[in-house]
């Protein structure tokens, strides 16, 4: 099985059309490649590293460059295009959609065979408790 951050060539067929252009004649250096930036993005949301470690040898572009593109983007209403997209074009049919609990299958993530919550905000109560940054409840 491929790691989970790699955008095979199916999906990214989708997620490319609805992603913004930059406009020719924009000064700047080159822009890095968007796939390698989303894969660099998902890298760090998968495994949880901070954006300053994310390893440039793998060609993801630098730390600085997938967070920006990652705001740029949520600005633009890309992820909210890509969700809406996958739902009318894979549904739940996908093969690691179907190897999931149907419990986990919205915004958990699978943990030693099992669902995980997402990660709370910090300052977040969970049962009465104040939760620490980086805490899983």
């Amino acid at each position: 099985m491929a790691a989970p951050w790699i955008v095979n060539g199916q999906l990214w067929a989708v997620i490319e059309s609805l992603l913004p252009v930059k406009a020719l004649g924009t000064r700047g250096p080159a822009r890095m490649n968007d796939r390698l930036v989303l894969q660099g993005i998902l890298f760090v949301l998968i495994t949880g590293i901070g954006w300053e470690d994310l390893p440039q040898e793998w060609g993801f572009g630098s730390g600085m460059t997938c967070r920006r593109r990652l705001r740029e983007w949520q600005a633009a209403g890309v992820f909210e295009a890509i969700h809406t997209s996958m739902l009318a074009n894979f549904g739940d049919s996908s093969p690691d959609a179907a190897a999931l609990p149907a419990r986990c299958r919205t915004r958990s993530t699978l943990n030693e065979g099992g669902c995980r919550r997402l990660a709370p905000l910090a300052g977040h109560a969970k049962h009465g408790q104040q939760e620490t940054p980086g805490h899983m409840g």
